[in-house]
Protein backbone atom coordinates (compact mmCIF):
# COMPACT_ATOMS: atom_id res chain seq x y z
CA UNK A 1 0.00 0.00 0.00
CA UNK A 2 3.29 2.48 0.58
CA UNK A 3 6.47 2.93 -1.89
CA UNK A 4 8.93 0.59 -1.40
CA UNK A 5 11.72 1.70 0.65
CA UNK A 6 13.68 -1.03 0.82
CA UNK A 7 14.27 -3.97 3.33
CA UNK A 8 14.99 -2.45 7.10
CA UNK A 9 17.20 -5.56 7.24
CA UNK A 10 19.76 -4.39 4.47
CA UNK A 11 20.14 -0.86 5.38
CA UNK A 12 23.38 0.32 6.34
CA UNK A 13 23.27 2.89 8.99
CA UNK A 14 20.29 5.00 10.47
CA UNK A 15 20.38 7.63 7.78
CA UNK A 16 18.92 4.95 5.95
CA UNK A 17 16.37 3.88 8.48
CA UNK A 18 14.93 7.89 8.46
CA UNK A 19 15.58 8.46 5.05
CA UNK A 20 12.79 5.51 4.92
CA UNK A 21 10.03 6.85 7.83
CA UNK A 22 10.34 9.87 5.72
CA UNK A 23 9.36 8.75 2.48
CA UNK A 24 6.74 6.98 3.56
CA UNK A 25 5.66 9.67 6.19
CA UNK A 26 5.27 12.04 2.60
CA UNK A 27 3.07 9.59 0.75
CA UNK A 28 0.82 9.19 3.56
CA UNK A 29 0.75 13.12 4.41
CA UNK A 30 0.10 13.62 0.05
CA UNK A 31 -2.74 10.88 0.16
CA UNK A 32 -4.37 12.72 3.48
CA UNK A 33 -4.10 15.74 1.54
CA UNK A 34 -5.58 14.50 -1.47
CA UNK A 35 -8.87 12.87 0.53
CA UNK A 36 -9.43 16.22 2.42
CA UNK A 37 -9.78 18.20 -1.24
CA UNK A 38 -11.55 15.97 -2.23
CA UNK A 39 -13.87 16.06 0.90
CA UNK A 40 -13.80 19.66 0.65
CA UNK A 41 -15.12 20.01 -2.59
CA UNK A 42 -17.95 17.81 -2.19
CA UNK A 43 -18.85 19.42 1.39
CA UNK A 44 -19.30 22.79 -0.32
CA UNK A 45 -20.94 21.27 -2.70
CA UNK A 46 -23.70 19.20 -0.79
CA UNK A 47 -22.98 20.50 2.60
CA UNK A 48 -23.41 24.10 2.93
CA UNK A 49 -23.15 26.49 5.87
CA UNK A 50 -25.26 29.00 5.72
CA UNK A 51 -25.75 30.51 8.85
CA UNK A 52 -22.09 30.33 10.04
CA UNK A 53 -21.17 32.05 6.31
CA UNK A 54 -23.44 34.75 7.01
CA UNK A 55 -21.44 35.74 10.31
CA UNK A 56 -17.94 34.85 9.12
CA UNK A 57 -15.93 37.75 6.89
CA UNK A 58 -16.08 38.41 3.74
CA UNK A 59 -18.69 34.96 2.63
CA UNK A 60 -21.05 37.43 2.00
CA UNK A 61 -19.02 39.69 0.26
CA UNK A 62 -17.55 37.13 -2.34
CA UNK A 63 -21.13 35.09 -2.53
CA UNK A 64 -19.42 31.87 -1.04
CA UNK A 65 -20.20 29.52 1.50
CA UNK A 66 -17.32 29.24 4.07
CA UNK A 67 -17.30 25.55 2.73
CA UNK A 68 -16.42 26.76 -0.54
CA UNK A 69 -13.35 29.14 0.37
CA UNK A 70 -16.12 32.37 1.54
CA UNK A 71 -13.99 33.26 4.73
CA UNK A 72 -11.69 35.89 4.72
CA UNK A 73 -8.52 33.31 5.37
CA UNK A 74 -9.48 30.17 3.56
CA UNK A 75 -6.26 28.56 4.47
CA UNK A 76 -7.31 27.66 7.90
CA UNK A 77 -9.38 25.43 6.66
CA UNK A 78 -6.55 24.20 4.27
CA UNK A 79 -5.14 21.43 7.29
CA UNK A 80 -3.79 17.90 7.28
CA UNK A 81 -4.77 16.38 10.72
CA UNK A 82 -1.20 14.85 12.14
CA UNK A 83 -1.08 12.88 15.07
CA UNK A 84 1.56 11.08 16.90
CA UNK A 85 4.29 12.48 16.46
CA UNK A 86 6.04 11.82 20.26
CA UNK A 87 5.59 8.10 19.22
CA UNK A 88 7.80 8.71 16.08
CA UNK A 89 10.12 10.65 18.11
CA UNK A 90 10.47 8.34 21.01
CA UNK A 91 10.44 5.38 18.30
CA UNK A 92 13.19 6.95 16.20
CA UNK A 93 15.29 7.49 19.21
CA UNK A 94 15.19 4.30 20.55
CA UNK A 95 15.52 2.62 17.08
CA UNK A 96 19.01 4.16 16.62
CA UNK A 97 20.40 4.22 20.44
CA UNK A 98 19.72 0.35 20.53
CA UNK A 99 19.79 -0.95 17.06
CA UNK A 100 22.50 1.55 15.40
CA UNK A 101 24.82 2.80 18.43
CA UNK A 102 24.45 0.58 21.10
CA UNK A 103 23.98 -2.80 18.68
CA UNK A 104 22.05 -4.57 21.48
CA UNK A 105 19.78 -6.31 18.79
CA UNK A 106 19.72 -6.49 15.37
CA UNK A 107 16.88 -5.16 13.25
CA UNK A 108 15.16 -8.56 12.82
CA UNK A 109 14.91 -8.99 15.98
CA UNK A 110 13.21 -5.46 16.53
CA UNK A 111 10.94 -6.38 13.60
CA UNK A 112 9.93 -9.79 15.21
CA UNK A 113 9.01 -8.31 18.42
CA UNK A 114 6.89 -5.94 17.00
CA UNK A 115 5.22 -8.30 15.06
CA UNK A 116 4.88 -10.29 18.12
CA UNK A 117 3.55 -7.14 20.26
CA UNK A 118 6.26 -7.80 22.39
CA UNK A 119 4.91 -11.49 23.86
CA UNK A 120 7.66 -12.91 25.04
CA UNK A 121 10.36 -10.10 24.23
CA UNK A 122 10.04 -8.37 27.51
CA UNK A 123 14.07 -7.98 27.33
CA UNK A 124 14.05 -6.29 23.77
CA UNK A 125 10.94 -4.23 25.29
CA UNK A 126 12.87 -3.13 28.56
CA UNK A 127 15.48 -1.80 26.00
CA UNK A 128 13.36 -0.01 23.84
CA UNK A 129 11.50 1.26 26.62
CA UNK A 130 14.66 2.91 28.30
CA UNK A 131 15.81 4.85 25.51
CA UNK A 132 15.52 8.30 25.25
CA UNK A 133 12.08 9.52 25.46
CA UNK A 134 10.79 13.06 24.81
CA UNK A 135 9.90 15.27 27.37
CA UNK A 136 12.21 15.47 29.50
CA UNK A 137 14.57 18.49 27.98
CA UNK A 138 16.66 15.41 25.80
CA UNK A 139 18.06 16.68 22.46
CA UNK A 140 19.23 13.48 21.74
CA UNK A 141 15.04 12.40 21.26
CA UNK A 142 13.56 16.34 21.29
CA UNK A 143 15.65 16.77 18.40
CA UNK A 144 13.58 13.95 16.35
CA UNK A 145 10.43 15.88 17.53
CA UNK A 146 11.72 19.22 16.35
CA UNK A 147 12.16 17.74 13.02
CA UNK A 148 9.19 16.04 12.90
CA UNK A 149 7.79 19.15 12.69
CA UNK A 150 9.86 20.92 10.32
CA UNK A 151 9.60 18.24 7.35
CA UNK A 152 5.83 17.48 8.36
CA UNK A 153 4.51 20.58 7.64
CA UNK A 154 7.33 20.95 4.02
CA UNK A 155 5.50 17.56 2.99
CA UNK A 156 2.13 19.52 3.71
CA UNK A 157 3.56 22.48 1.64
CA UNK A 158 3.80 20.62 -1.44
CA UNK A 159 0.13 20.32 -2.11
CA UNK A 160 -2.46 22.45 -2.76
CA UNK A 161 -5.72 22.94 -1.31
CA UNK A 162 -8.82 23.34 -3.45
CA UNK A 163 -8.64 27.07 -2.88
CA UNK A 164 -5.11 27.41 -3.87
CA UNK A 165 -3.41 27.63 -0.69
CA UNK A 166 -0.78 25.22 -0.10
CA UNK A 167 -2.06 22.46 2.73
CA UNK A 168 -0.68 23.23 6.69
CA UNK A 169 -1.00 21.11 9.35
CA UNK A 170 -2.95 20.57 12.66
CA UNK A 171 -1.48 18.99 15.34
CA UNK A 172 -4.38 17.04 16.08
CA UNK A 173 -5.73 17.10 20.01
CA UNK A 174 -8.99 16.20 20.91
CA UNK A 175 -9.82 12.11 21.71
CA UNK A 176 -7.59 11.40 18.10
CA UNK A 177 -4.71 9.53 20.10
CA UNK A 178 -7.02 6.94 21.47
CA UNK A 179 -9.00 6.37 18.37
CA UNK A 180 -5.56 6.39 15.99
CA UNK A 181 -4.22 4.15 18.60
CA UNK A 182 -6.41 1.74 17.36
CA UNK A 183 -5.11 1.27 14.41
CA UNK A 184 -1.66 1.18 15.06
CA UNK A 185 0.73 -1.56 15.79
CA UNK A 186 2.81 -2.16 18.15
CA UNK A 187 6.09 0.95 18.08
CA UNK A 188 9.63 0.92 18.39
CA UNK A 189 9.41 3.04 21.61
CA UNK A 190 7.74 -0.14 23.58
CA UNK A 191 4.49 0.90 23.02
CA UNK A 192 2.29 -2.38 22.49
CA UNK A 193 -0.05 -2.66 19.66
CA UNK A 194 -3.43 -0.46 19.65
CA UNK A 195 -2.88 1.42 22.64
CA UNK A 196 -3.36 4.96 22.28
CA UNK A 197 -0.68 7.29 21.35
CA UNK A 198 0.58 9.94 23.18
CA UNK A 199 -2.00 12.32 23.91
CA UNK A 200 -2.51 15.99 22.07
CA UNK A 201 0.36 17.01 20.12
CA UNK A 202 3.21 17.70 22.65
CA UNK A 203 2.37 15.89 25.70
CA UNK A 204 4.98 12.97 26.52
CA UNK A 205 4.33 9.63 26.14
CA UNK A 206 2.30 8.43 29.41
CA UNK A 207 4.75 7.83 32.42
CA UNK A 208 7.85 8.77 30.59
CA UNK A 209 8.32 12.38 31.12
CA UNK A 210 10.38 11.83 34.49
CA UNK A 211 12.15 14.83 35.07
CA UNK A 212 9.33 17.43 36.32
CA UNK A 213 7.06 19.52 34.31
CA UNK A 214 9.98 22.34 33.90
CA UNK A 215 11.99 19.30 31.64
CA UNK A 216 8.76 19.57 29.81
CA UNK A 217 7.87 22.66 28.84
CA UNK A 218 11.81 23.00 27.62
CA UNK A 219 10.98 19.85 25.34
CA UNK A 220 7.62 20.92 23.89
CA UNK A 221 9.36 24.75 22.82
CA UNK A 222 11.72 23.09 20.97
CA UNK A 223 9.31 22.19 17.66
CA UNK A 224 8.24 25.02 16.21
CA UNK A 225 4.29 25.99 17.24
CA UNK A 226 3.74 29.07 15.18
CA UNK A 227 3.67 27.88 11.93
CA UNK A 228 0.98 25.27 12.31
CA UNK A 229 -2.57 24.87 14.04
CA UNK A 230 -3.68 23.12 17.41
CA UNK A 231 -0.02 22.44 19.12
CA UNK A 232 -1.29 21.13 22.91
CA UNK A 233 0.04 20.15 25.19
CA UNK A 234 -1.58 18.52 28.76
CA UNK A 235 -0.40 18.50 32.33
CA UNK A 236 -1.03 16.48 35.30
CA UNK A 237 -0.09 18.57 38.76
CA UNK A 238 -0.79 17.11 41.65
CA UNK A 239 -3.32 19.50 44.05
CA UNK A 240 -0.55 19.94 47.27
CA UNK A 241 1.31 22.37 44.68
CA UNK A 242 -1.62 24.66 45.14
CA UNK A 243 -2.03 24.94 48.62
CA UNK A 244 0.30 28.09 48.77
CA UNK A 245 0.07 31.68 46.95
CA UNK A 246 3.39 30.52 46.39
CA UNK A 247 2.92 27.32 44.40
CA UNK A 248 -0.09 29.53 42.64
CA UNK A 249 3.01 31.74 41.53
CA UNK A 250 5.10 29.40 40.35
CA UNK A 251 2.54 27.73 38.14
CA UNK A 252 2.19 31.26 36.71
CA UNK A 253 5.37 31.53 35.95
CA UNK A 254 5.87 28.06 34.50
CA UNK A 255 3.28 29.12 32.20
CA UNK A 256 4.32 32.81 31.30
CA UNK A 257 7.84 30.98 30.39
CA UNK A 258 6.44 28.50 27.86
CA UNK A 259 4.83 31.25 26.33
CA UNK A 260 7.45 33.92 26.25
CA UNK A 261 9.11 30.65 24.35
CA UNK A 262 6.22 30.63 21.53
CA UNK A 263 4.40 27.55 23.50
CA UNK A 264 0.64 27.71 22.10
CA UNK A 265 -1.25 25.94 24.14
CA UNK A 266 -1.06 24.71 27.50
CA UNK A 267 -3.64 22.76 29.84
CA UNK A 268 -4.16 21.57 33.33
CA UNK A 269 -5.52 18.72 35.42
CA UNK A 270 -5.13 19.24 38.82
CA UNK A 271 -6.12 16.33 40.82
CA UNK A 272 -4.58 13.01 43.22
CA UNK A 273 -4.50 10.17 41.06
CA UNK A 274 -6.21 8.26 43.78
CA UNK A 275 -9.47 10.69 43.57
CA UNK A 276 -9.83 9.44 39.49
CA UNK A 277 -9.52 5.49 40.45
CA UNK A 278 -12.05 6.23 42.83
CA UNK A 279 -14.23 7.96 40.62
CA UNK A 280 -13.75 4.91 38.12
CA UNK A 281 -15.12 2.93 40.50
CA UNK A 282 -17.58 4.63 42.02
CA UNK A 283 -18.68 7.13 39.14
CA UNK A 284 -22.22 7.78 41.29
CA UNK A 285 -19.78 10.10 44.01
CA UNK A 286 -18.09 12.19 41.59
CA UNK A 287 -20.77 13.45 38.75
CA UNK A 288 -19.57 17.14 39.27
CA UNK A 289 -15.94 16.06 38.74
CA UNK A 290 -14.98 17.88 35.37
CA UNK A 291 -11.26 16.71 34.12
CA UNK A 292 -9.40 18.50 30.73
CA UNK A 293 -8.98 15.30 28.17
CA UNK A 294 -7.25 17.11 25.04
CA UNK A 295 -8.50 20.29 23.92
CA UNK A 296 -11.98 20.27 25.94
CA UNK A 297 -13.35 19.24 29.02
CA UNK A 298 -15.69 16.58 30.08
CA UNK A 299 -17.46 15.52 32.98
CA UNK A 300 -15.18 12.16 34.04
CA UNK A 301 -17.47 9.77 34.73
CA UNK A 302 -19.38 10.17 31.28
CA UNK A 303 -15.52 9.28 29.43
CA UNK A 304 -14.89 5.26 28.59
CA UNK A 305 -13.00 3.54 30.49
CA UNK A 306 -9.95 3.22 28.15
CA UNK A 307 -10.00 7.55 27.57
CA UNK A 308 -10.57 7.47 31.89
CA UNK A 309 -7.39 5.06 31.73
CA UNK A 310 -5.35 7.19 29.69
CA UNK A 311 -5.23 10.37 31.73
CA UNK A 312 -5.42 8.04 35.04
CA UNK A 313 -2.08 6.83 33.46
CA UNK A 314 -0.69 10.37 32.52
CA UNK A 315 2.40 11.76 34.92
CA UNK A 316 1.47 13.71 37.42
CA UNK A 317 4.16 15.69 38.74
CA UNK A 318 4.43 16.32 42.46
CA UNK A 319 7.30 19.02 42.09
CA UNK A 320 7.40 22.42 40.35
CA UNK A 321 11.84 21.81 38.76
Amino acid sequence: MTPATGDPMSFKGFGEFYDAVKKQAAYMIENACHFWSVGQVVRGQEYPLPLQSALTNDCIKKGLDVMEGGMRYPKLFSNCDLVGHQNVANSLAAVKKVVYEDKAIIMAELIDALKANFEGKERIRAMLSAAPKYGNDDDYVDGFMKEIFKWTKEMANQHMSPWGHPWGVVRKGLTAHYYFGKGVGATPDGRKAYEPLADASLSPMRGTDVKGPTAVLNSAAKPDQVSCEATLLNQKFLKSLFASSDGIKKFLALIKTYFDRYGYQIQANIFNPEELMDAKKHPERYRDLVVRVAGYSAFFIELSPAVQDEIIARTTHSRWA
